[in-house]
């Protein structure tokens, strides 16, 4: 009789607790993760240095490569302006 009273105590409150938890707050989304730059494309240049048979490969970024181009711009004239 106690095992037929649980049982029907048991079925009772399962009945009545819903299957479905009530609706809440939404959990919170993660926010986006911003998309990465993209990597800028080097430039490679092969070239022989003096006094070698075997070439040398460079690679820069395009901005690597006019920094460069500006500095010995500044230094050719630099060497102009000394007197001899």
């Amino acid at each position: 009789m106690f095992g037929l009273a649980l049982a029907l105590a048991f079925l009772l409150s399962a009945a009545e607790t819903p299957a479905v938890p009530p609706a809440s707050d939404p959990p919170a989304a993660k926010p986006a993760k911003p998309p990465k730059p993209p990597k800028p494309k080097l430039i490679c240049v092969e070239a022989a240095p003096t006094g070698s048979l075997f070439p040398q490969t460079t690679c820069a970024t395009a901005e690597q490569w006019e920094a460069r181009r500006l500095r010995d711009e500044d230094q050719m004239q630099r060497s102009r302006d000394v007197p001899n």
